[in-house]
């Protein structure tokens, strides 16, 4: 799981897939750089994930999220994000 220093979710990955991840946040964040701090519970994230997989699906539509992408995809998640969870 990827946070900014807002707490606003950027990435969310399985840790067996953690080497693909770093080469996608090599491609979207190179010009600007990052740097990957470990932390246990980041802005309560890891709380809130596991309370999502535990059933309580409406818990995603709390997480803020700061994603990248042309207007035209970012007007796309935004969008996504109106659907009710679990639909």
């Amino acid at each position: 799981m990827i946070c900014d220093e807002q707490f606003r979710l950027r990435a969310v990955e399985w840790e067996e897939y953690s080497e693909r991840m770093v080469q996608l946040l090599d491609i979207h964040y190179r010009k600007e750089g990052y740097e990957r701090i470990s932390a246990t519970n980041p802005g309560g994230f890891s709380d809130k994930l596991r309370e999502y997989f535990a059933g309580n699906l409406s818990i995603i539509d709390t997480l803020p999220t700061a994603t990248g992408g042309t207007p035209f995809q970012r007007e796309v998640w935004k969008t996504l994000r109106t659907i009710p969870a679990g639909r």
